[in-house]
């Protein structure tokens, strides 16, 4: 019982130093909420004594330390207001959120970090702590070519991997990339952080009641329903139509045409078909690899027609969002 009051009032805290970030107007309390959560967070990783848990966790308080320093001493040559440190100062600030959010170049932490750690504080990583970075990041003028490097590089470290943990990671890097192409004068990118948040979900609750953790254990799945289930949610995080994730690829994709970023929209739609390989190659190793279980014991499930009614549903409901 006093194990789970613990984790409630950490997890409590974290919400509340994101929340904190939100509502600040100066820049010393946003400090104070990134750090709140940063302290409230690691506990909540740590939940069994595993050492590579231990060096996850240590990789990430010394990365987003780091940051904060850098983001502290932005703040506090700020009052200076002389031009050329004031361009320094959003510099600074930048850098310190893209080394929180893990882009690239400083991208090797995070996926190195979720690795470590287990499905559930990976979906944290993944969504959550990606709120308060992102929401001081759409304050800056920052160069969009950050998106497109995010996507590019996320994408191709991805094709060779074999840890699923490895391919969320660089798959949350590309989405990151994807929400940066929206974020200038727009709230896009928060409709797109929610429903990667509600995919990712998805999926890395489903990786976790199954215990996969490789491509190679998908084929251990030996009822049918369950590899719909996940190859659907595959093909949802890939930004297929008519799933739920294509809603908002196409909402960025409306975005910057809108703002006639053409040349970015067709070089992100190239880097998206990437992305659509290295999930389609898990989706082979789930439908088309033998199973583990015998082929003659294997029982039809009744609940596909109602399980891709449902998903194919999610797209029209999904429209009523989009301005």
């Amino acid at each position: 019982m006093f194990k789970y009051s613990n984790k409630m009032l950490f997890f409590t805290m974290m919400i509340l130093g994101s929340l904190l970030v939100l509502s600040s107007n100066n820049w010393l309390s946003i400090w104070m909420g990134l750090e709140i959560n940063l302290m409230s967070f690691i506990p909540l990783m740590l939940n069994s004594k595993n050492s590579s848990l231990s060096e996850g966790c240590m990789m990430y308080f010394l990365i987003q330390t780091i940051s904060s320093i850098l983001l502290l001493f932005s703040i506090l040559i700020k009052p200076a207001q002389i031009i050329m440190l004031m361009n320094m100062t959003q510099n600074i600030i930048i850098v310190s959120m893209m080394m929180k959010l893990g882009l690239p170049p400083f991208h090797y932490w995070f996926v190195f970090v979720m690795k470590k750690v287990e499905w559930y504080s990976c979906l944290t990583l993944m969504t959550w702590q990606k709120i308060a970075p992102l929401t001081i990041l759409s304050y800056m003028d920052f160069n969009i070519i950050i998106a497109f490097i995010a996507s590019i590089v996320a994408n191709i470290t991805a094709i060779n991997q074999t840890d699923l943990r490895k391919i969320m990671a660089l798959s949350s890097i590309n989405h990151l990339g994807w929400m940066l192409t929206c974020m200038k004068e727009s709230n896009t990118w928060m409709i797109y952080l929610l429903f990667y948040s509600l995919m990712s979900a998805s999926l890395l609750i489903f990786l976790k009641k199954k215990k996969i953790l490789f491509i190679n254990q998908m084929n251990k799945l030996n009822n049918n329903s369950d590899k719909l289930t996940l190859s659907m949610l595959m093909m949802s995080m890939a930004g297929l139509p008519p799933f739920i994730g294509f809603m908002p690829k196409w909402m960025a994709i409306q975005y910057m045409m809108m703002n006639m970023n053409i040349l970015l929209a067709y070089l992100m739609v190239m880097m998206s078909l990437i992305a659509v390989f290295y999930y389609l190659r898990m989706i082979n190793a789930t439908l088309m690899q033998n199973s583990c279980k015998n082929k003659w014991t294997l029982n039809q499930s009744k609940s596909y027609s109602s399980l891709m009614l449902a998903c194919n549903l999610l797209l029209p409901i999904s429209i009523f969002l989009i301005n």
